[in-house]
């Protein structure tokens, strides 16, 4: 699936806002929540999400779906990462 038919999947699952992210290698993201209901799909690389003390391998095509306001932290892989990220 290209990005423009997974940007237009998230709308139709009801996502509001919709668009492409792209994080450089090894980049950190501590734990921080966000007031929107959240997901993500990777196009391009790979991370690791830490949700609830789990960790979620994230690579080329699968996805993550975040609660609002649940608590998580993110590591890039050393490769960078791609993801269409859809919001509502």
């Amino acid at each position: 699936m290209d990005n423009e038919e997974i940007m237009r999947k998230l709308k139709e699952e009801g996502f509001v806002e919709v668009y492409e992210w792209i994080d450089e290698p090894n980049k950190f993201y501590s734990p921080h929540s966000h007031e929107e209901e959240t997901k993500l799909v990777i196009t391009d690389g790979e991370m690791v999400m830490k949700t609830n003390s789990k960790d979620i391998i994230l690579k080329k095509g699968s996805f993550v779906h975040l609660k609002r306001n649940q608590v998580h932290e993110a590591l890039v892989g050393p490769n960078g990462c791609k993801y269409v990220v859809g919001e509502k």
